[in-house]
C-alpha cells in the first residue's frame, strides 16, 4: 500500500470514530494528537477551527492573544456539529483559558505508535546538537514539547501528554495475532528492542 492509499486508509477510519464519538455528544472539540501527518487534513477542514496554524509547530508569539480570541470565538459558534483542533492548538488554547471550560467537550484523538513526532530543521532548537537532550528547558520551546531530538539527519519531539481526565480514543486499536513469516528479504525488520525508536523512525519516513 503506498503513502496515498495509506492516508485515504487512515483518514476514513478517523472519520469512523468522529461519527461513532458523535453519537450523544453536543458539539465536541475533538483534538488530534499526532494523526495529522497519517490523514489527508482538506478531508476535515470545514471542521477545523484554525487551519492555517492546524500543522505549524510553534509557541506563544503564534498562538498569540489575538490567535485566541478567533479560536475561542469559533469555538462558540452555532452552525458546526462538531470542532477540530490540533494539539499544539489544543495546548495554548489551555495557556489562555483554562481548559476546564471544555473539559466535557473535548475528544482527544491520539496516535500511540510513537513517542517521537516529526518537526522541521527550522523548528528544531539549535541547543539541541546530538543525541542526547540538554536538561534545561529553553523558554521559546512550545509548551506541548517535552523534549526535542536529532536522530541522525532527522529531527523529532516528544510531547506533554494531555491530561488523563478527558475522553481519549486510540487511532489504532485493533488487535491482530502475529503469525511467522519466511525469512524472505521482502520484509523490513524493526527491532524495537535494541533500538526504541526504531517504530517512530520507521513510521515518520513514510508519511
Amino acid at each position: 500500500m503506498n503513502k496515498m492509499n495509506m492516508k485515504d486508509t487512515i483518514t476514513e477510519k478517523v472519520k469512523e470514530i468522529i461519527d461513532f464519538e458523535l453519537e450523544g455528544k453536543l458539539s465536541p472539540i475533538f483534538v488530534f494528537v499526532g494523526i495529522d501527518s497519517y490523514i489527508n487534513v482538506n478531508a476535515f477542514a470545514d471542521n477545523i477551527v484554525d487551519i492555517e496554524t492546524f500543522t505549524k509547530n510553534g509557541n506563544i508569539q503564534l498562538f498569540d492573544q489575538e490567535w485566541f480570541t478567533k479560536v475561542f470565538l469559533a469555538l462558540q459558534m452555532p452552525g458546526k456539529n462538531y470542532h477540530i483542533l490540533s494539539f499544539s492548538q489544543f495546548s495554548y488554547l489551555n495557556i489562555h483559558l483554562n481548559i476546564d471550560f471544555f473539559t466535557s467537550r473535548i475528544v482527544i484523538i491520539r496516535d500511540t505508535l510513537r513517542m517521537l513526532l516529526p518537526i522541521s530543521r527550522e523548528d528544531f532548537l539549535s541547543y539541541n546538537n546530538g543525541l542526547i537532550v540538554e536538561e534545561r528547558r529553553p523558554e521559546n520551546m512550545p509548551e506541548y514539547m517535552a523534549e526535542q531530538i536529532r536522530i541522525g539527519s532527522d529531527f523529532f519531539f516528544s510531547i506533554n501528554a494531555p491530561h488523563e481526565n478527558f475522553a481519549t480514543v486510540r487511532l489504532f486499536d485493533n488487535r491482530v495475532p502475529l503469525s511467522k513469516l519466511s525469512d524472505s528479504k521482502e520484509y523490513e525488520i524493526i527491532d524495537i528492542v535494541n533500538d526504541p525508536h526504531a517504530m517512530d523512525i520507521f513510521i515518520n519516513h513514510r508519511f
